[in-house]
């Protein structure tokens, strides 16, 4: 076999054990795509939750934020340390708290609904393309007129970072003229992982715009 001939089957034996592979390529909206498929990857519109976080949180008076699990957690709850299974911490629970309103931002579920807790469902989608501004008058009014009536209120999404921080991130600069940065400190103080995605930051910054400097 001629020097040639031998470097052609090298070469033909050396692709044969190549493994196949899919190049993705990101866009300048952050979005996936399969160029073998040639479709978008799937992103979930909320923050998927793996380990339980009933914690109710008080973030401005009588306004309260938490997660999925906050909203389901009625008589209190103990939940494991992380690091030891005798250990736990202890959440009080919306009855203990006295939560008479439930603002969920997630979901058309009322569980407590028989324990004369008031919902409003006003669902938004986790992403930087919802229409924020445009939804804000609705829950808005629900969480003043609780106040007024000396009501305590749950403001809660999926996880409790995003669009529950957001809408009390509008409360505060509409009702106690409070910045954008000001208002997610505040927030941040009970509850460190609140982070509005950058599309509801973006709106809020222009809420905090058209709120503070007319």
């Amino acid at each position: 076999m001629s020097f040639l001939m031998k470097l052609q089957e090298e070469g033909r034996r050396a692709k044969s054990t190549l493994k196949k592979t899919n190049t993705v390529v990101t866009d300048t909206s952050g979005r996936k795509l399969d160029s073998e498929t040639g479709s978008y990857e799937v992103v979930l519109g909320f923050v998927e939750d793996t380990c339980p976080d009933p914690g109710v949180y008080e973030c401005a008076n009588n306004v309260y934020i938490g997660s999925q699990d906050a909203a389901l957690n009625w008589d209190g709850m103990e939940v494991p340390r992380k690091k030891s299974n005798v250990d736990k911490n202890y959440f009080p629970g919306m009855k203990e708290i006295g939560i008479t309103h439930v603002l969920n931002l997630f979901s058309a579920e009322r569980p407590f609904e028989n324990q004369d807790v008031v919902y409003m469902n006003h669902t938004l989608m986790d992403i930087p393309e919802q229409k924020l501004l445009d939804t804000l008058d609705v829950p808005l009014q629900f969480i003043e007129k609780i106040l007024a009536e000396d009501g305590k209120v749950l403001v809660h999404c999926n996880a409790g970072v995003s669009r529950s921080a957001a809408i009390i991130i509008a409360h505060l600069i509409k009702h106690q003229r409070m910045s954008y940065d000001s208002a997610l400190e505040r927030i941040r103080h009970h509850r460190p992982s609140a982070k509005p995605n950058a599309g509801f930051e973006q709106q809020l910054r222009q809420f905090e715009t058209d709120i503070l400097n007319p």
